[in-house]
């Protein structure tokens, strides 16, 4: 039998903005009060503009199976309840509109947590249980793979969990062991890359510890890991990612010329960086700045940082050390000219530790959550505050033009040969008018999707 040759055109229209920042404009306000006073939830924003806060923990350090709804329209929060707890989970997207929320702390954040998971359906706001992943498992995290399945790895106080990861399948609604990671982990993050597999690096033993440094690919062909590389940017150790895909999906983080904008930092003496992932060609870089960050005596930073609409353009929170009471700093870094600036937030009564922090298709920027204490009892006392930041941004005259992306990835059909239909998938740096041509082996064009 003849396998069908099928070749390709895509054509991507994108457009290029030119924008200031004016931090004259940026504004601080208080937002509407949450239902429950929650800390380490998980924040998603729909395609409708709402925001969804998963679980977390409440006062005493109590795990919670609500999630909470905001209305930007009403500027109100609606209470829901989960099927399980779910307090520093895993939270995939699924690619049809639906999300995986899985595993989570018990309460006072006892490991290995638990192995339940769910479907969120936002089209009807229903939660339906579905299998239990194969480890119970915490401080976890999630990552959608280009072949619509879900890696999920890392475990804390746990030996199986951090050593094997497993794969959720959207079909079968189920899971399915990896072979074992390089290095257990917990607490570490992970990036699809174009092939359909996905980098695992960051986090730290999963009794706690030191800092991994290193990186490994999983290939999902194989179901194994393999040890990538042995500092996070070659050549320059002692470089720690700063995780914080437990508070909101790492989608987030793509910036318009397709690559991943991450954080990390350095000890002796404490230092801060941006980075870059090209998923590509699954490699890591520092972002050199034209002014340096400033140093750890004059900012602490948060490890969640928004990227806004245009995905040029990163916001990162600080807090000046040592400060009582405690006063917050906006960095508004440009990612195309590479330069900062600051402008400082009022002091605030509660600390912003595993809030959420979610991008509103407005362009302002909602905190929810936080603690009033920094000290042992954190994880006690959080608080049900929100804060609304209106990001400032002007934006300037749109030139279209038509251009290929930096990155793009075409897989291979599959299956192939087929009767009657196939499965074409393709990845674009940034949204834009994608045409898809079908040309059958003779050359000729049979379709324009």
């Amino acid at each position: 039998m003849k396998r069908l040759g099928i070749y390709f055109f895509i054509c991507v229209i994108l457009s290029s903005v030119t924008f200031s920042q004016n931090l004259n404009s940026v504004t601080f306000q208080t937002g509407p009060t949450m239902n429950t006073k929650r800390m380490g939830h998980y924040s998603i924003v729909l395609p409708n503009g709402k925001v969804v806060l998963v679980g977390g923990h409440g006062t005493n350090f109590v795990s919670l199976n609500t999630a909470e709804i905001y209305d930007t329209t009403s500027n109100t929060f609606v209470q829901d309840t989960m099927q399980y707890i779910h307090d520093f989970g895993a939270v995939s997207d699924l690619n049809d509109g639906t999300w995986l929320i899985a595993g989570g702390s018990n309460d006072l954040g006892v490991a290995p947590g638990i192995s339940g998971a769910e479907i969120y359906n936002p089209s009807n706001g229903s939660f339906t249980a579905c299998s239990s992943m194969v480890y119970p498992r915490c401080v976890t995290t999630a990552v959608l793979l280009l072949n619509n399945n879900v890696l999920i790895v890392g475990g804390w106080y746990d030996q199986s969990s951090a050593t094997y990861g497993e794969v959720f399948s959207p079909l079968t609604k189920s899971f399915t062991a990896t072979q074992a990671l390089q290095t257990p982990r917990s607490n570490a993050m992970a990036i699809a890359t174009a092939d359909s597999g996905a980098v695992v690096f960051g986090g730290y033993y999963y009794y706690g510890g030191t800092n991994y440094e290193n990186v490994e690919y999983y290939n999902p062909g194989t179901n194994t890991f393999t040890q990538l590389q042995n500092h996070l940017f070659p050549g320059d150790s002692g470089w720690c990612i700063q995780n914080d895909i437990f508070l909101r999906p790492l989608p987030s983080q793509r910036m318009k010329n397709g690559e991943y904008l991450i954080c990390a930092w350095k000890q002796s003496p404490l230092q801060y960086t941006l980075g870059t992932f090209d998923p590509v060609t699954k490699s890591f870089a520092k972002m050199d700045l034209e002014t340096p960050l400033p140093s750890a005596d004059s900012i602490q930073f948060f490890k969640a940082r928004i990227l806004d609409t245009l995905r040029n353009v990163t916001y990162w929170f600080g807090m000046k050390p040592n400060s009582n009471p405690w006063v917050m700093q906006l960095y508004t870094i440009d990612l195309t000219m590479k330069i900062w600036q600051v402008s400082q937030v009022d002091t605030t009564s509660y600390y912003w530790t595993s809030s959420g922090m979610s991008l509103l298709h407005n362009g302002n920027i909602l905190i929810s959550g936080g603690t009033t204490s920094n000290d042992y009892n954190t994880n006690f006392t959080p608080v049900n505050n929100t804060l609304i930041v209106g990001s400032g941004i002007v934006t300037g005259v749109i030139k279209n033009h038509t251009s290929l992306p930096l990155h793009f990835n075409l897989s291979q059909n599959y299956p192939n040969p087929f009767n009657p239909s196939t499965n074409i998938s393709y990845q674009i740096a940034s949204a834009g008018k994608v045409s898809l041509k079908v040309f059958n082996i003779l050359g000729k064009e049979v379709a324009t999707l």
